[in-house]
């Protein structure tokens, strides 16, 4: 067991923000605990995609705590897609994981992949130069009163919400081969999730749940903090040393189960694509950088000659790994929408 106290990092969904979780963390620290609520932003074009930046600000966060303390990563909705990259970044040991309310975590899905066909053409038709509305705005009053009934508690969280891009959604997700590479655990809040808590379960996961909202962290922190606590004691309890649970999300199922061929090929070329893309993008930098340089010293012959081989290797890199990307991407969504439609 490890000796410093595993801290309980609390990451909202990158769609909404850090008040979620403020009351929940207020509660657990009441109880003694350590408790770290990275905030996550949404900048145009960062490097290596937004869920990337995500989960390097979990990092973040987490090291200005401290950078010894075994941690215990809680997201919620949304965030649930940033859990096994995160708990990549991390030095801190990764006590375990905990899904609030999410989708689990599938290697190269976007977060529209797993969505119904109806939501995932509303997310575009609200869409205007490349930004969404931000989420409070999608729904009606009525709705918005049903998931936080207090108003002034209301009016917080919609003060915090900003315009999402549209990359947000499209962008597939990696997921690190060896992940889960500690307990999982699942609290359900509301019947949307009831899939992915099912899931869960299948592949031998601890699952709570309770008959809530799906924010209903803002509504009753005290009953939300009860379970992410019990999930949390459950996996000190466990111990570093049992095997994690099986992967959910499409590779692989629930113990006992084989691995999808297609799935794994497709999980095979995702990652051929996705060396691609870094290689790609990184020589289209380089090419950027050589022609600052080139004008600085008047374009030497050399210099000139190290730009078109850059944008030689960014194209040959680039263009396949974005054609077979896209085709990655259609292939699996339409396979969503074939099961969705069974």
């Amino acid at each position: 067991m490890p000796s410093e106290q595993p801290v309980f990092v609390l990451i909202h969904s990158p769609l909404v923000g850090p008040l979620t979780w403020t009351l929940v963390a207020e509660e657990l620290r009441r109880r003694g605990h350590d408790v770290v609520v990275p905030r996550l932003d949404n900048p145009e074009r960062p490097t290596g995609g937004l869920f990337r930046h995500h989960a390097e600000r979990v990092r973040q966060a987490v090291e200005a705590h401290s950078r010894t303390a075994p941690v215990i990563l809680v997201g919620h909705s949304g965030a649930g897609a940033v859990l096994p990259a995160a708990g990549d970044t991390l030095v801190n040991a990764v006590v375990g994981y905990v899904f609030v309310d999410a989708g689990l975590p599938r290697d190269r899905a976007t977060r529209l992949d797993d969505a119904p066909p109806d939501f995932a053409k509303r997310i575009h038709d609200l869409a205007a130069d490349g930004l969404i509305p931000p989420w409070a705005q999608w729904w009606s009053d009525d709705v918005l009163a049903a998931l936080i009934p207090d108003s002034d508690q209301r009016e917080r969280f919609a003060e915090e919400l900003e315009p999402l891009p549209v990359a947000l959604f499209d962008e597939p997700i990696s997921v690190p081969p060896a992940w889960p590479d500690a307990p999982c655990g699942y609290f359900l809040l509301s019947a949307a999730y009831d899939d992915a808590a099912a899931q869960a379960s299948a592949a031998g996961w601890q699952v709570e749940a309770i008959d809530g909202t799906h924010l209903h962290m803002l509504v009753d922190p005290v009953v939300v903090a009860d379970g992410v606590e019990a999930l949390g004691t459950g996996f000190e309890a466990a111990g570093p040393s049992d095997a994690p649970p099986a992967k959910v999300g499409g590779t692989v199922g629930a113990p006992g189960t084989q691995t999808d061929p297609i799935a794994a090929q497709r999980a095979r070329i995702g990652g051929w694509v996705e060396t691609g893309r870094r290689v790609g993008f990184l020589a289209l930098a380089v090419a950027v950088i050589l022609f600052g340089v080139a004008l600085y010293w008047d374009l030497p012959g050399l210099v000139v000659q190290l730009i078109i081989l850059s944008l030689i290797v960014a194209s040959l890199s680039l263009l396949p790994s974005l054609i077979v990307g896209y085709g990655l991407a259609a292939a699996e969504r339409e396979d969503r929408e074939r099961e969705h439609d069974r």
